[in-house]
């Protein structure tokens, strides 16, 4: 299957370095190959906004939600069963499926892989008529983005990888209570520190091009993640407003 994707994103990734490559004279401080990975970066994120809107829609979906949610899980707190009962009714009647806003990650993954497979070996995926010997791989201060870069473009991918994990964080809705809670937020956090650490040094052993792309994912994801949380924050608002007046409501009656 990432064979297969590969060599899709193989023939896009060519098709757009030869756009690119025909523009014009190639600049010294960063080649047509760079320019391609990262115009490739954007296209490719560009085409899953689709998806992240999906994943949206269901987090917003949850926030209207949740104040219900709060309400049951507060009311059957020393009751379990019941309160997994009555949760299980909302989502039914709210017409909510938890799982669906997983769906749209697992469909990204295989192609998250295919596109590191053809930076991996571009020669085998992109450029198999033996013209990669040829061109020039360079990216300001990194000389070929087909070997690791040391420190500067793995920092910067661990760094965009903390804040994109920070942001979206910042817009989940918390479904759980007490030390269910407590225990989710704790994996979180420790995903939150240990994620940015694992893609630091895979960027120090893989080629730079790989952690060029992951920089530029994650920046495009970074703005993408902040206005969707702009959006679900108001859909919690509204919320909450609307269950503070159904109470308000239930008193006078």
């Amino acid at each position: 299957m990432t064979n297969f994707l590969g060599r899709i994103f193989g023939y896009c990734f060519r098709y757009i370095y030869d756009l690119v490559s025909a523009m014009g004279p190639e600049p010294e401080s960063i080649s047509f190959y760079a320019i391609t990975i990262i115009i490739t970066t954007i296209l490719f994120r560009i085409l899953q906004v689709p998806l992240g809107l999906k994943q949206n829609k269901e987090t917003r979906k949850m926030a209207r939600v949740q104040p219900k949610m709060q309400e049951i899980q507060e009311k059957y707190k020393n009751d379990p069963n019941t309160m997994n009962a009555k949760l299980q009714k909302l989502m039914i009647e709210e017409k909510y499926n938890p799982m669906a806003g997983c769906l749209p990650l697992l469909i990204q993954l295989p192609i998250i892989m295919a596109f590191w497979r053809v930076l991996q070996q571009p020669e085998v995926f992109a450029f198999q008529d033996g013209t990669f010997q040829n061109i020039q791989l360079n990216f300001f201060w990194v000389p070929d983005l087909k070997v690791p870069d040391p420190w500067i473009l793995p920092l910067l991918s661990a760094i965009m990888t903390f804040l994109t994990s920070y942001l979206t964080s910042k817009g989940q809705v918390k479904t759980q209570v007490g030390e269910a809670q407590e225990r989710a937020d704790a994996m979180q956090k420790n995903m939150m520190i240990m994620m940015p650490i694992m893609i630091f040094f895979m960027g120090k052993s893989l080629a730079a091009g790989l952690s060029l792309y992951w920089t530029v994912s994650n920046s495009f994801m970074l703005v993408q993640q902040q206005y969707f949380n702009n959006v679900v924050n108001k859909e919690k608002e509204e919320a909450l407003e609307e269950s503070r007046e159904e109470k308000i409501r239930k008193r006078k009656n």
